[in-house]
């Protein structure tokens, strides 16, 4: 781009030095046609004045020494020598000159080559062009009344001094180009490990485990690298040593409260004194349910594309086959999701769970889905959540106001948060809300794959 530019350039100011010249010497032939013969030399002389011109005759095809491009003194010449001219330019005629060798031509630049193109066009094929460098002349030859003429001009300085102020800054701007693309790959092996970095402290706040990080880059990066490396080879191992605490724990748990509940049923007549101690004991069966599932990291399990319709189907059959309201209307043409099916499952029985613990029936569930995302609504008939709760209930072992814990469903307070690290762990959003007639609702929502 920047070449045609100076190339558009170059050409307009040669064409703008050409044309005022192919006028300049069109008039002068002008009248040098209609001049008698004895007063051509004054008109020559007035053109040469006005336009700060040197003009001479050329009698024969070879008159100058074009190394030094001045008038070549001659033995039939009574006129001074150029170089000894302290006069302003004016016509002199020259005699045929005594040449003592050949006469070598000034190599033109391109841009003079395309000005002797263009007056050759407008003055005729016989017009030549020569520049006088030491003097800062440039000559053009010219035909009037079947003469032959050189005029003298001044240089136009302007296209040489273009021509070298747009080398510069053509060099300028690659030095600027490459100099742009040196920054920017510095920036890009400096922030190329940080973006890692960042996508690995994102894959972590969503409770995955992301890769080790190379050790490489500045030594600065180097170290934050690495020291992120420890930090998750620690962290992994405490999540092991805690779902290996809790799984212990629940299994140990688990064998007495089997025991004590034969032993009640065994011991017990009365049946309503039965009921009760059997509801505590699977109470506390389903508190240890909760410390087992959110002991559980699914990190390490694989998704899948399918269809949740079908899971969220089964899982409200288990409620209402034990007489529990609980209801489900799909969305039409759901689509598929990318899940960790047994992740989701203990999703959606934990918002059951804690719809029928701390709501009212009936429990509605509902799909539904746009362009970019699905969700999964959980509705209520309770007394909602109370809205400086909402982000506190998604936090461990945190529990709602008595006006949402229905009487003997206390839990460990692990189910909304169990719920809230799955959803991280699929890209997805987790929302507690108020339905606009009263009763809680949650929604989850859950990005559609690509593409």
């Amino acid at each position: 781009m920047a070449l045609l530019f100076q190339y558009d350039r170059e050409n307009l100011l040669v064409y703008q030095f050409g044309y005022a010249k192919a006028t300049q010497l069109q008039a002068l032939r002008v009248a040098l046609s209609s001049a008698p013969s004895s007063e051509r030399t004054a008109v020559l002389k007035h053109f040469g004045q006005q336009h700060g011109a040197l003009l001479v005759e050329e009698r024969t095809p070879v008159l100058f020494n074009m190394q030094s491009f001045i008038p070549i003194e001659t033995e039939h010449s009574g006129h001074p020598h150029a170089n000894q001219e302290t006069e302003p330019p004016e016509f002199r005629p020259v005699s045929p000159p005594n040449t003592r060798g050949l006469i070598q031509e000034q190599e033109l630049s391109p841009s003079f080559l395309n000005l002797e193109t263009y007056l050759k066009k407008m003055l005729g094929d016989e017009t030549r062009v020569r520049i006088q460098p030491q003097q800062s002349l440039l000559w053009i030859r010219f035909s009037a009344n079947e003469n032959f003429y050189w005029a003298g001009f001044p240089s136009p300085e302007t296209l040489e001094m273009h021509d070298f102020s747009s080398r510069t800054l053509f060099l300028v701007l690659i030095v600027i180009g490459l100099l742009g693309l040196s920054a920017f790959a510095l920036a890009r092996y400096i922030t190329q490990p940080l973006a890692k970095l960042a996508s690995s402290v994102n894959m972590v706040g969503r409770g995955e485990y992301p890769s080790p990080l190379p050790v490489s880059g500045p030594s600065e990066l180097m170290a934050l690298n690495r020291g992120f490396n420890a930090m998750m080879i620690h962290l992994k191992q405490v999540d092991a040593d805690r779902a290996i605490l809790l799984a212990g724990v629940s299994h140990d748990l688990r064998t007495p409260l089997a025991r004590l509940r034969l032993g009640v049923e065994m011991n017990i007549q009365d049946q309503s004194e039965l009921k009760i101690m059997i509801e505590e004991i699977e109470t506390v069966d389903r508190i240890i349910d909760q410390f087992l599932d959110f002991s559980r990291t699914d990190s390490e399990s694989k998704s899948l594309l399918q269809d949740i319709t079908p899971l969220i189907a089964a899982c409200v059959a288990r409620y209402r086959h034990n007489n529990l309201d609980v209801r489900f209307t799909p969305s039409p043409n759901f689509p598929s999701l990318l899940i960790r099916t047994a992740a989701c499952e203990r999703l959606i029985l934990n918002l059951i769970n804690n719809a029928l613990s701390h709501g009212k029936p009936p429990v509605e569930i509902s799909t539904g889905f746009n362009d970019k995302v699905a969700w999964i609504d959980v509705f209520d008939h309770g007394a909602g959540f109370p809205k400086e709760n909402r982000e506190r209930l998604k936090a461990p072992f945190q529990r709602g106001s008595e006006a949402r814990t229905v009487e003997g469903n206390l839990g460990a307070g692990l189910g909304l948060a169990i719920v809230d690290r799955i959803v991280r762990l699929h890209h997805g959003k987790f929302d507690l809300l108020n339905a606009p007639n009263g009763g809680a609702h949650v929604r989850v929502t859950l990005p559609l794959p690509p593409g």
